[in-house]
């Protein structure tokens, strides 16, 4: 038995990639405002929570 409690442990995806070119979007802001609310419950920052979304649907 441990005298650890990891029943809250939350699961964390590292970015190891190098990130060297940069965007600029323009958004309507109701669906900024949605993507920062959503990136803030699962934990992530917003621009993270976008690259993640561009990431799903290139894998398709």
């Amino acid at each position: 038995m441990s005298v650890y409690d990891f029943s809250g442990m939350v699961p964390m995806r590292f970015e190891l990639k190098r990130k060297d070119t940069s965007i600029s979007l323009r958004l309507p802001e109701e669906l900024l405002n949605e993507v920062r609310i959503n990136a803030k419950r699962v934990g992530i920052p917003y621009q993270r929570f976008i690259r993640l979304a561009i990431e799903m649907a290139e894998e398709g």
